[in-house]
């Protein structure tokens, strides 16, 4: 039921972070890989430490309407 997650960091420095934990969670998880993006998300710009933003298995318009039926 599951259908994929994407990957956010806040700019180079983070993006290689990013990519080894996406690529992982893609592995593990089995899900649609729908990537590694750059955002400029408040909560990873302002963190004191390099930060990455993890939107894991969400499910498609499609899903829901099946799993609401």
């Amino acid at each position: 039921m599951l259908f994929g997650h994407f990957s956010f960091s806040a700019g180079e420095h983070t993006r290689a972070k990013a990519a080894c934990i996406h690529t992982r969670l893609v592995a593990e998880l089995n899900t649609s890989d729908w990537g590694v993006k750059e955002a400029n998300f408040q909560v990873i710009r302002e963190a004191d430490c390099p930060a990455v933003l993890v939107e894991v298995a969400f499910i498609n318009l499609h899903q829901k309407r099946t799993v609401s039926s």
